[in-house]
Protein backbone atom coordinates (compact mmCIF):
# COMPACT_ATOMS: atom_id res chain seq x y z
CA UNK A 1 0.00 0.00 0.00
CA UNK A 2 1.01 3.62 -0.40
CA UNK A 3 2.77 5.75 2.27
CA UNK A 4 -0.03 8.09 1.59
CA UNK A 5 -2.49 5.81 1.74
CA UNK A 6 -0.87 3.57 4.69
CA UNK A 7 0.03 7.20 6.83
CA UNK A 8 -2.86 8.51 6.46
CA UNK A 9 -4.33 10.17 9.80
CA UNK A 10 -6.55 7.83 11.10
CA UNK A 11 -7.48 10.60 13.83
CA UNK A 12 -7.24 14.33 15.00
CA UNK A 13 -4.07 13.13 17.01
CA UNK A 14 -1.99 12.02 14.08
CA UNK A 15 -2.84 15.26 12.23
CA UNK A 16 -0.29 17.89 11.28
CA UNK A 17 -1.13 21.32 11.42
CA UNK A 18 -3.90 23.75 10.09
CA UNK A 19 -4.93 24.42 13.19
CA UNK A 20 -7.57 26.94 12.22
CA UNK A 21 -9.00 24.64 9.54
CA UNK A 22 -9.73 21.92 12.08
CA UNK A 23 -11.23 24.32 14.41
CA UNK A 24 -13.60 25.61 11.57
CA UNK A 25 -14.40 22.08 10.27
CA UNK A 26 -15.93 21.17 14.05
CA UNK A 27 -17.70 24.50 14.50
CA UNK A 28 -19.26 23.94 10.66
CA UNK A 29 -19.94 20.13 11.63
CA UNK A 30 -21.00 20.15 14.82
CA UNK A 31 -23.08 23.45 14.41
CA UNK A 32 -24.58 22.09 10.86
CA UNK A 33 -28.49 21.77 11.86
CA UNK A 34 -28.77 24.90 13.70
CA UNK A 35 -26.89 27.00 12.37
CA UNK A 36 -25.23 26.23 8.56
CA UNK A 37 -27.94 24.54 6.55
CA UNK A 38 -27.68 25.76 2.92
CA UNK A 39 -24.18 26.26 3.44
CA UNK A 40 -20.67 24.08 2.22
CA UNK A 41 -17.38 24.18 3.73
CA UNK A 42 -14.67 25.02 1.11
CA UNK A 43 -11.29 24.02 1.63
CA UNK A 44 -8.56 25.15 -0.60
CA UNK A 45 -4.83 25.25 -0.94
CA UNK A 46 -1.94 23.87 -2.65
CA UNK A 47 -1.90 19.98 -2.72
CA UNK A 48 -0.43 17.37 -0.33
CA UNK A 49 -1.21 20.09 2.58
CA UNK A 50 -4.19 17.40 4.14
CA UNK A 51 -7.18 18.92 3.32
CA UNK A 52 -8.96 15.57 1.77
CA UNK A 53 -7.01 13.98 5.21
CA UNK A 54 -8.70 16.49 7.68
CA UNK A 55 -11.78 15.09 6.79
CA UNK A 56 -11.44 11.69 7.30
CA UNK A 57 -8.92 12.69 10.76
CA UNK A 58 -12.27 14.23 11.87
CA UNK A 59 -14.01 11.39 10.80
CA UNK A 60 -12.16 8.80 12.76
CA UNK A 61 -12.34 10.72 15.92
CA UNK A 62 -15.94 11.90 15.75
CA UNK A 63 -17.40 8.69 14.24
CA UNK A 64 -18.60 9.92 10.93
CA UNK A 65 -19.08 8.31 7.77
CA UNK A 66 -17.30 10.09 4.93
CA UNK A 67 -18.90 9.86 1.15
CA UNK A 68 -16.30 11.05 -1.17
CA UNK A 69 -17.26 12.19 -5.06
CA UNK A 70 -14.39 12.76 -7.29
CA UNK A 71 -15.95 16.21 -8.96
CA UNK A 72 -13.93 15.67 -11.82
CA UNK A 73 -14.97 12.19 -12.52
CA UNK A 74 -18.03 12.12 -11.89
CA UNK A 75 -19.50 15.78 -13.27
CA UNK A 76 -22.15 14.75 -15.28
CA UNK A 77 -24.90 16.74 -13.16
CA UNK A 78 -27.35 13.35 -13.92
CA UNK A 79 -24.24 11.49 -11.85
CA UNK A 80 -23.85 13.66 -8.73
CA UNK A 81 -27.91 14.15 -7.87
CA UNK A 82 -27.87 10.40 -7.77
CA UNK A 83 -24.73 9.35 -6.33
CA UNK A 84 -26.15 12.41 -3.50
CA UNK A 85 -29.40 10.89 -3.16
CA UNK A 86 -28.52 6.91 -2.57
CA UNK A 87 -25.92 7.62 -0.30
CA UNK A 88 -28.77 10.04 1.84
CA UNK A 89 -31.41 7.85 1.67
CA UNK A 90 -28.95 4.40 2.94
CA UNK A 91 -28.56 4.57 6.44
CA UNK A 92 -25.21 4.60 8.02
CA UNK A 93 -23.50 1.47 10.00
CA UNK A 94 -24.12 1.80 13.59
CA UNK A 95 -26.35 5.31 13.47
CA UNK A 96 -22.66 7.14 12.10
CA UNK A 97 -23.09 10.29 10.97
CA UNK A 98 -22.19 11.46 7.52
CA UNK A 99 -20.04 14.40 5.59
CA UNK A 100 -20.51 14.37 2.26
CA UNK A 101 -16.63 15.37 0.14
CA UNK A 102 -16.80 17.19 -3.51
CA UNK A 103 -13.24 16.83 -4.06
CA UNK A 104 -11.34 18.21 -7.41
CA UNK A 105 -14.18 20.87 -7.91
CA UNK A 106 -11.93 22.96 -10.05
CA UNK A 107 -11.55 20.09 -11.72
CA UNK A 108 -15.25 20.69 -13.46
CA UNK A 109 -14.56 22.08 -17.44
CA UNK A 110 -16.15 25.35 -18.21
CA UNK A 111 -19.11 23.32 -20.11
CA UNK A 112 -19.70 22.09 -16.45
CA UNK A 113 -22.33 23.92 -16.04
CA UNK A 114 -25.09 21.18 -14.87
CA UNK A 115 -22.32 19.99 -12.15
CA UNK A 116 -21.79 22.98 -10.42
CA UNK A 117 -25.71 24.10 -10.53
CA UNK A 118 -26.25 20.34 -9.31
CA UNK A 119 -23.89 21.02 -6.38
CA UNK A 120 -25.48 24.40 -5.40
CA UNK A 121 -28.88 22.33 -5.73
CA UNK A 122 -27.59 19.90 -3.16
CA UNK A 123 -25.96 22.08 -0.59
CA UNK A 124 -29.13 23.90 -0.38
CA UNK A 125 -31.04 20.55 0.36
CA UNK A 126 -28.49 18.86 2.28
CA UNK A 127 -29.05 17.68 6.00
CA UNK A 128 -25.72 16.62 6.06
CA UNK A 129 -22.39 18.67 6.04
CA UNK A 130 -20.58 19.51 2.88
CA UNK A 131 -16.91 19.93 1.86
CA UNK A 132 -15.37 21.10 -1.24
CA UNK A 133 -12.06 20.79 -2.16
CA UNK A 134 -9.95 22.45 -4.56
CA UNK A 135 -6.79 23.51 -5.08
CA UNK A 136 -7.62 26.84 -6.82
CA UNK A 137 -11.19 27.70 -5.77
CA UNK A 138 -11.06 31.33 -7.53
CA UNK A 139 -12.07 30.69 -11.11
CA UNK A 140 -14.63 32.12 -12.65
CA UNK A 141 -16.89 28.91 -13.26
CA UNK A 142 -16.76 28.75 -9.31
CA UNK A 143 -18.44 31.75 -8.58
CA UNK A 144 -21.55 30.61 -7.78
CA UNK A 145 -20.09 28.04 -6.05
CA UNK A 146 -18.33 29.90 -3.90
CA UNK A 147 -21.64 32.41 -3.04
CA UNK A 148 -23.41 28.92 -0.91
CA UNK A 149 -19.69 28.43 0.76
CA UNK A 150 -17.34 29.41 3.86
CA UNK A 151 -14.39 29.09 2.49
CA UNK A 152 -11.04 27.75 4.61
CA UNK A 153 -7.67 28.13 3.27
CA UNK A 154 -5.25 25.45 3.96
CA UNK A 155 -0.79 26.60 4.21
CA UNK A 156 1.90 24.64 2.93
CA UNK A 157 3.28 22.92 6.24
CA UNK A 158 6.98 23.54 6.97
CA UNK A 159 9.51 21.86 6.68
CA UNK A 160 10.22 21.00 10.46
CA UNK A 161 6.38 19.54 10.24
CA UNK A 162 7.09 17.75 7.35
CA UNK A 163 10.45 16.12 8.76
CA UNK A 164 8.86 14.50 11.67
CA UNK A 165 6.44 13.01 9.63
CA UNK A 166 8.51 11.23 7.73
CA UNK A 167 10.81 10.27 10.47
CA UNK A 168 7.75 8.56 12.00
CA UNK A 169 7.06 6.55 9.05
CA UNK A 170 10.76 5.08 8.89
CA UNK A 171 10.28 4.34 12.04
CA UNK A 172 7.46 2.57 11.88
CA UNK A 173 8.69 0.96 8.56
CA UNK A 174 11.90 0.00 10.07
CA UNK A 175 14.00 2.05 7.55
CA UNK A 176 17.25 3.37 8.50
CA UNK A 177 17.42 6.86 7.12
CA UNK A 178 19.67 9.86 7.66
CA UNK A 179 18.20 12.87 9.39
CA UNK A 180 19.73 15.16 6.84
CA UNK A 181 18.55 12.98 4.20
CA UNK A 182 14.69 13.32 5.65
CA UNK A 183 15.43 17.14 6.26
CA UNK A 184 16.58 17.24 2.47
CA UNK A 185 13.57 15.72 1.53
CA UNK A 186 11.21 17.82 3.69
CA UNK A 187 13.08 20.83 1.79
CA UNK A 188 12.70 19.98 -1.42
CA UNK A 189 8.58 18.86 -0.67
CA UNK A 190 7.82 22.87 -0.50
CA UNK A 191 5.06 22.30 1.88
CA UNK A 192 3.79 19.00 0.26
CA UNK A 193 3.36 16.43 2.77
CA UNK A 194 2.11 13.98 -0.31
CA UNK A 195 4.91 14.75 -2.62
CA UNK A 196 7.50 14.08 0.26
CA UNK A 197 5.75 10.72 1.19
CA UNK A 198 6.12 9.78 -1.88
CA UNK A 199 9.60 10.62 -2.40
CA UNK A 200 10.10 8.52 0.49
CA UNK A 201 8.70 5.68 -0.19
CA UNK A 202 10.68 5.62 -3.96
CA UNK A 203 14.20 6.04 -2.12
CA UNK A 204 12.99 3.22 0.19
CA UNK A 205 13.07 0.47 -1.98
CA UNK A 206 16.32 -1.19 -0.60
CA UNK A 207 15.60 -0.18 2.90
CA UNK A 208 17.58 2.26 3.93
CA UNK A 209 17.70 6.36 2.83
CA UNK A 210 20.95 8.32 3.13
CA UNK A 211 21.71 11.93 1.66
CA UNK A 212 23.51 10.38 -1.37
CA UNK A 213 20.06 8.79 -2.46
CA UNK A 214 18.46 12.04 -2.86
CA UNK A 215 21.03 12.54 -6.17
CA UNK A 216 18.70 9.42 -8.10
CA UNK A 217 15.41 11.17 -7.70
CA UNK A 218 17.24 15.27 -8.28
CA UNK A 219 16.05 18.50 -7.64
CA UNK A 220 13.19 18.19 -10.38
CA UNK A 221 9.54 20.34 -9.31
CA UNK A 222 6.78 18.60 -8.06
CA UNK A 223 4.79 18.96 -11.28
CA UNK A 224 5.89 16.46 -13.81
CA UNK A 225 4.53 16.68 -17.70
CA UNK A 226 2.75 13.53 -18.82
CA UNK A 227 5.99 12.91 -21.08
CA UNK A 228 7.86 12.49 -18.34
CA UNK A 229 5.55 10.65 -16.36
CA UNK A 230 5.23 7.82 -19.11
CA UNK A 231 8.89 7.88 -19.37
CA UNK A 232 9.13 7.27 -15.03
CA UNK A 233 6.91 4.48 -15.69
CA UNK A 234 7.98 2.81 -18.67
CA UNK A 235 11.41 2.61 -18.05
CA UNK A 236 11.51 2.70 -14.25
CA UNK A 237 13.27 -0.44 -12.86
CA UNK A 238 12.25 0.01 -9.01
CA UNK A 239 8.09 0.09 -7.96
CA UNK A 240 8.67 3.41 -6.38
CA UNK A 241 9.78 5.51 -9.10
CA UNK A 242 6.64 4.73 -11.29
CA UNK A 243 4.03 4.76 -8.57
CA UNK A 244 5.42 8.34 -7.85
CA UNK A 245 5.02 9.55 -11.43
CA UNK A 246 1.18 8.99 -10.65
CA UNK A 247 1.62 11.72 -8.11
CA UNK A 248 3.77 14.16 -9.75
CA UNK A 249 1.81 14.36 -12.98
CA UNK A 250 -0.78 16.71 -13.02
CA UNK A 251 -3.51 14.74 -14.78
CA UNK A 252 -6.06 13.23 -14.00
CA UNK A 253 -5.63 9.19 -13.35
CA UNK A 254 -7.91 8.20 -15.92
CA UNK A 255 -6.44 10.25 -18.46
CA UNK A 256 -2.25 9.08 -17.35
CA UNK A 257 -4.49 5.71 -17.80
CA UNK A 258 -5.24 6.55 -21.71
CA UNK A 259 -1.60 7.53 -22.16
CA UNK A 260 -0.28 4.53 -20.61
CA UNK A 261 -3.08 2.28 -23.13
CA UNK A 262 -1.72 3.70 -25.94
CA UNK A 263 1.94 3.82 -25.64
CA UNK A 264 2.50 0.42 -24.46
CA UNK A 265 3.50 -0.66 -27.85
CA UNK A 266 5.54 2.13 -28.35
CA UNK A 267 7.65 1.23 -25.60
CA UNK A 268 7.98 -2.18 -25.28
CA UNK A 269 9.08 -4.55 -28.28
CA UNK A 270 8.13 -8.37 -26.68
CA UNK A 271 4.65 -10.06 -27.42
CA UNK A 272 4.68 -10.86 -23.59
CA UNK A 273 5.85 -7.68 -22.27
CA UNK A 274 2.90 -5.88 -24.33
CA UNK A 275 0.50 -8.81 -23.19
CA UNK A 276 1.22 -8.64 -19.39
CA UNK A 277 1.09 -4.51 -19.09
CA UNK A 278 -2.52 -4.56 -21.04
CA UNK A 279 -3.34 -7.53 -18.23
CA UNK A 280 -2.21 -4.93 -15.43
CA UNK A 281 -4.11 -2.53 -17.38
CA UNK A 282 -7.15 -4.46 -16.97
CA UNK A 283 -6.80 -5.10 -13.44
CA UNK A 284 -6.81 -1.19 -12.77
CA UNK A 285 -9.85 -0.69 -15.18
CA UNK A 286 -11.47 -3.01 -12.81
CA UNK A 287 -10.68 -1.13 -9.18
CA UNK A 288 -11.73 1.58 -10.96
CA UNK A 289 -15.06 0.10 -11.95
CA UNK A 290 -15.22 -0.56 -8.45
CA UNK A 291 -14.51 2.54 -7.33
CA UNK A 292 -17.52 3.82 -9.60
CA UNK A 293 -20.27 1.04 -8.38
CA UNK A 294 -19.45 1.01 -4.66
CA UNK A 295 -18.13 4.73 -4.54
CA UNK A 296 -15.04 3.14 -2.26
CA UNK A 297 -12.04 5.79 -2.94
CA UNK A 298 -10.23 3.06 -1.16
CA UNK A 299 -9.27 1.45 -4.59
CA UNK A 300 -8.00 4.40 -6.00
CA UNK A 301 -4.40 3.07 -4.51
CA UNK A 302 -4.47 -0.28 -6.15
CA UNK A 303 -6.25 1.56 -9.58
CA UNK A 304 -3.31 3.72 -9.89
CA UNK A 305 -0.64 1.04 -8.31
CA UNK A 306 -1.67 -1.36 -11.18
CA UNK A 307 -1.50 1.13 -14.50
CA UNK A 308 2.19 2.57 -12.84
CA UNK A 309 4.04 -0.40 -11.40
CA UNK A 310 1.77 -3.29 -12.79
CA UNK A 311 3.10 -1.63 -16.13
CA UNK A 312 6.56 -1.03 -15.18
CA UNK A 313 7.36 -4.15 -13.59
CA UNK A 314 5.36 -6.19 -17.21
CA UNK A 315 8.88 -5.70 -18.83
CA UNK A 316 11.83 -7.98 -18.44
CA UNK A 317 14.67 -4.94 -18.57
CA UNK A 318 14.64 -1.18 -19.21
CA UNK A 319 15.04 -0.08 -22.71
CA UNK A 320 17.45 2.37 -23.52
CA UNK A 321 16.06 3.45 -26.25
CA UNK A 322 13.59 7.30 -26.83
CA UNK A 323 10.47 6.45 -27.76
CA UNK A 324 8.49 9.30 -28.93
CA UNK A 325 5.13 8.75 -26.96
CA UNK A 326 2.13 9.36 -28.62
CA UNK A 327 -1.61 10.98 -27.96
CA UNK A 328 -4.87 9.14 -27.52
CA UNK A 329 -6.50 8.32 -30.49
CA UNK A 330 -9.19 9.00 -27.86
CA UNK A 331 -8.67 12.40 -27.79
CA UNK A 332 -8.86 12.55 -31.77
CA UNK A 333 -11.84 11.06 -31.66
CA UNK A 334 -13.43 13.43 -29.58
CA UNK A 335 -12.28 15.96 -31.67
CA UNK A 336 -13.37 14.35 -34.63
CA UNK A 337 -16.85 14.19 -33.13
CA UNK A 338 -16.73 18.09 -31.57
CA UNK A 339 -15.93 18.72 -35.37
CA UNK A 340 -18.89 16.90 -37.26
CA UNK A 341 -21.35 18.69 -34.97
CA UNK A 342 -20.10 21.88 -35.73
CA UNK A 343 -20.54 21.34 -39.20
CA UNK A 344 -23.92 19.45 -38.40
CA UNK A 345 -24.74 22.77 -36.92
CA UNK A 346 -23.49 25.20 -39.98
CA UNK A 347 -25.44 22.89 -42.21
CA UNK A 348 -28.51 23.06 -40.45
CA UNK A 349 -28.60 26.85 -40.14
CA UNK A 350 -27.11 26.84 -43.99
CA UNK A 351 -30.30 24.54 -45.38
CA UNK A 352 -32.84 26.91 -43.42
CA UNK A 353 -31.84 29.26 -45.88
CA UNK A 354 -32.11 27.18 -48.86
CA UNK A 355 -35.48 25.61 -48.26
CA UNK A 356 -38.96 26.56 -46.45
CA UNK A 357 -39.24 22.65 -45.00
CA UNK A 358 -39.63 22.99 -41.04
CA UNK A 359 -38.40 19.81 -39.59
CA UNK A 360 -35.38 18.23 -38.07
CA UNK A 361 -32.94 19.25 -40.71
CA UNK A 362 -29.98 16.85 -39.64
CA UNK A 363 -32.52 14.03 -39.99
CA UNK A 364 -33.76 14.82 -43.23
CA UNK A 365 -30.86 16.38 -45.59
CA UNK A 366 -27.91 14.49 -43.75
CA UNK A 367 -28.58 10.42 -44.15
CA UNK A 368 -29.42 11.93 -48.44
CA UNK A 369 -26.45 13.46 -48.76
CA UNK A 370 -24.60 10.67 -46.97
CA UNK A 371 -26.64 7.42 -48.75
CA UNK A 372 -25.73 9.89 -52.35
CA UNK A 373 -22.19 9.68 -51.48
CA UNK A 374 -22.16 6.18 -51.56
CA UNK A 375 -23.58 5.81 -54.50
CA UNK A 376 -22.04 8.76 -56.69
CA UNK A 377 -19.33 11.18 -55.21
CA UNK A 378 -20.35 13.76 -57.71
CA UNK A 379 -23.73 13.58 -57.49
CA UNK A 380 -22.89 14.04 -53.46
CA UNK A 381 -21.06 16.71 -54.30
CA UNK A 382 -23.16 18.62 -56.57
CA UNK A 383 -25.77 18.82 -53.98
CA UNK A 384 -23.67 19.66 -51.32
CA UNK A 385 -22.84 22.81 -53.06
CA UNK A 386 -26.58 23.73 -52.89
CA UNK A 387 -26.51 23.65 -49.21
CA UNK A 388 -22.75 25.36 -48.98
CA UNK A 389 -21.06 22.57 -48.11
CA UNK A 390 -17.54 21.63 -49.72
CA UNK A 391 -15.72 18.11 -50.42
CA UNK A 392 -13.77 18.08 -47.22
CA UNK A 393 -17.11 18.80 -45.21
CA UNK A 394 -18.79 16.16 -47.14
CA UNK A 395 -16.19 13.45 -46.31
CA UNK A 396 -16.11 14.46 -42.75
CA UNK A 397 -19.67 13.40 -42.86
CA UNK A 398 -19.33 10.50 -44.44
CA UNK A 399 -16.78 9.00 -41.92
Amino acid sequence: MNFTIKYRPKNLDEYVNQTKAVQQLKEYVFNFKTKYKGKALFFWGPPGVGKTALVYAFAGTYNYEVIEVNSSDDRNYRTLKELFHNASQTASLFGKGKIFVFDEVDGLSTTDRGAVNTIIEIIKESKHPIILIANDPWDSKLKELRNYSIMVEFKKLSTTEIFYVLKKVCEKEKLNCEDKALKQLAIESKGDLRSALNDLEALAQKGSVTLKDLESLGYREREISIFEALAYIFKAEKIGMATMAISEVDLDPDLVFLWIEENIPNEYMKAEEIFKAYEYLSKADIYKARIIRRQNWGFLSYYTFMMSAGVAMAKEKKYNKFTRYQKPTFFQKLEQIKKKRELISKITSQVEEKISIKRDLPEFVLPFLINLYKKDKNKALEYGKIFGLNKEEIEILVK
